[in-house]
Order: C-alpha cells, then sequence, then structure tokens
C-alpha cells in the first residue's frame, strides 16, 4: 500500500500521492482535492453548478451533515463490505422501550423503584430522583440516562427500524449468490488516485471500488421503488442517474492504476487486471431486504461514446479552471442550446410510458 506524502491541505487532510490504496479511511479519501465519478457527472451536466457546490466556492456553507438517504446507504456498505464490528464502531441503534424489560420512565416510576431497594426517595426534582438511583443501583434501567448516554455517543443513531433493515439488507447482499462469486479473493472499499493530462492541463483524478477482484467490480446502490416492476425501475435508475459514467470512469481507474501495481501485493494486482464486468446491486428500501442486480460489460462503441462524455467534461473542467480559476465564481461559457418546438416531447413521452 502506497504511503501518503507528509504534507497537510488547506482542510488539514493528508495529501496522498497517485496510487492504489487498501483500506483508505474514507474520511481521507473524500479530502483529497481530486475529481471523482460524481464530479464527472455533475460536470457534464452543468460545470457551474459543480463549482458552486464545490468546496472552492466560499459562499457555500460547507458541513458535514448527510441526508438520511446517504446516512442509510453508508451504513448498508459499510456493514455489507467492512462488517460488523466495523458497522457496531460507526453506527448504533436509537434506543427502544420494547427492548428492555424493566424500564423506568416516570418520576413515579422512579420513586417506587427507590423505595422498593429499601430507601426513602430524596428531593422532589426527577433529576435528583434519578441521580439517588443511581447511586443506589447503578445498572437500574432509567430511561432518562440511556437517552442522556445515546446523544453523548459518537456513533451515528439509526433509528431502530432503519437499523434492523439494514441488518436483513446486508445479510441478503451477503447471501446473494452472484455478489458471494463476485466478492470472492476481492477487495473492498479500495481507492486509486491518478492524474490526467500534464502542466496547466493536469488534472487530479481519484475511484473508489465499492467491491474489485478478479471477476469484475461491484457496486452498492440504494433504492425505494414505489411500485411497478422493480427491473425497469433500477434501469432508470442508472439511466437517470448517469451510473454508466461511474462505471465507465471505473474503467479509466483500473487502466491508470497498472501505472502503480510495482510493489503491490498479487493480490491487488490481480484484482486490478479484471475483465470489465460491472454489477450494479440495488437494495430496494421500500422492500426489506429484496436486493435486485444489473449486469454490465463495459466495452465496445456505445461504452467508447460514454468514455468520450467523460473526456469532454474534463475538457470542461480545465476550461473553466483557465478562465476563472477554483476561488472565483465559474459562469455560463458553453454554447447556448439550441431550441426547437417539441423538442421535450419524445423524452416526456418516455417518462410518462415509463
Amino acid at each position: 500500500m502506497n504511503k501518503s506524502v507528509e504534507i497537510v491541505n488547506q482542510d488539514a487532510a493528508r495529501i496522498l500521492e497517485d496510487g492504489v490504496y487498501v483500506d483508505l479511511p474514507e474520511a481521507d479519501y473524500f479530502a483529497q482535492d481530486a475529481l471523482g465519478s460524481s464530479d464527472i457527472r455533475k460536470l457534464i451536466a452543468d460545470p457551474v453548478r459543480w463549482w458552486w457546490q464545490s468546496k472552492h466556492n466560499p459562499f457555500k456553507e460547507l458541513s458535514d451533515k448527510k441526508s438520511p438517504e446517504m446516512i442509510i446507504g453508508s451504513a448498508w456498505h459499510c456493514l455489507a463490505l467492512e462488517g460488523r464490528d466495523a458497522f457496531e464502531s460507526r453506527y448504533m441503534k436509537a434506543p427502544d422501550k420494547s427492548e428492555y424489560d424493566a424500564l423506568l420512565i416516570t418520576t413515579s416510576d422512579i420513586r417506587g423503584r427507590i423505595a422498593d431497594l429499601g430507601h426513602k426517595p430524596e428531593g422532589k426534582l426527577k433529576e435528583d430522583l434519578i441521580a439517588q438511583l443511581a447511586r443506589i443501583d447503578d445498572g437500574a434501567q432509567i430511561w432518562d440516562r440511556i437517552l442522556a448516554a445515546a446523544e453523548t455517543d459518537p456513533r451515528q443513531c439509526l433509528t431502530a427500524s432503519d437499523y434492523e433493515e439494514i441488518v436483513l439488507a446486508a445479510g441478503a447482499l451477503l447471501e446473494n449468490p452472484d455478489f458471494q462469486i463476485m466478492r470472492k479473493d476481492a477487495f473492498a472499499e479500495l481507492s486509486v488516485f491518478w492524474t490526467e493530462g500534464e502542466g496547466e492541463d493536469a488534472v487530479r483524478r481519484r475511484a473508489r471500488f465499492d467491491v474489485i477482484g478478479p471477476r469484475g467490480i461491484a457496486d452498492l446502490k440504494s433504492i425505494g421503488i414505489i411500485g411497478g416492476d422493480p427491473r425497469l425501475a433500477v434501469m432508470r435508475a442508472i439511466d437517470n442517474n448517469r451510473y454508466d459514467i461511474q462505471a465507465a470512469d471505473h474503467k479509466r481507474a483500473m487502466l491508470a492504476a497498472f501505472d502503480f501495481l510495482d510493489g503491490q501485493p498479487k493480490e491487488v494486482r490481480r484484482a486490478l487486471s479484471c475483465q470489465p464486468n460491472y454489477s450494479w446491486y440495488f437494495w430496494d428500501k421500500r422492500a426489506g431486504p429484496s436486493i435486485h442486480s444489473v449486469d454490465a460489460l463495459v466495452g465496445g462503441l456505445v461504452w467508447d461514446s460514454v468514455d468520450m462524455e467523460i473526456t469532454r467534461a474534463l475538457d470542461d473542467f480545465r476550461r473553466f479552471r483557465s478562465i476563472f480559476g477554483m476561488n472565483n465564481v465559474w459562469r455560463e461559457h458553453r454554447d447556448p442550446n439550441r431550441y426547437e418546438p417539441g423538442a421535450s416531447w419524445g423524452m416526456r413521452g418516455f417518462e410518462e410510458a415509463a
């Protein structure tokens, strides 16, 4: 595994050399000032919007807060790919009253418990009675104390229902025969950093594979399917979210990684030399442990056109960077769209039919 260069960037994060990294912490990966496939998808749509949402925008209020959907998806990734110990070190189930057999909730409950233990209740305030009972019986199941402990726990708190569904979904994925084949001799969360172009045209890149091994790449997604055929829903999700860009960009990362394989263990070299088989595994959050998979072979003329979109996105990035710099507001600097009446009808009809 490559060693990081002993310098820090403006966010006090380690700046990592180009190379292949096994077991790189997620925080170190995302702290790098490099373009991943999510950045490429945004740049294809609109470079101005990409810059405005990036950390280079001084007007953007940076926040570490994640949406509930992102938290659930990350927790599922963690449990399925890194195991129970890693999951429980980062996530906790919110306290659930149904899991306690002698729970003390009200002031009367606490007074009664103190009296049952042969003591006279001291004080009128609930917190005083809680403190007294804690001295008498430190193992007492006092709801207020349980909630207070949960609030100070550094782990991400998941609702009881989300926690249980994540456990079920991770189990379903790990029992999936196709996923079991993909995971054999594979690596989880393997990261690659590389640079495309030289001099002023150099662009730092990054990729992080959920699973990569001799049999290809597996990527985990979560989705909430409202109704209809789930197979169509996951296909639409790939199209609408441009996950094909991610698959094509991961192939670029694999090719770039060939420059950094010297000195890597043979297992890593073998994983990064795999066939371009790409599999998405979608967890349908509205259907418990329901897992839907989609396979693709990344290669051929159609995929070449997808790769060209990545090239154009990087060219746009270089052009906007040269015009505006990274710390000035980016503005529209592309050819305007040409409108013809009815241009959107075909797409609208397709969406309605879907």
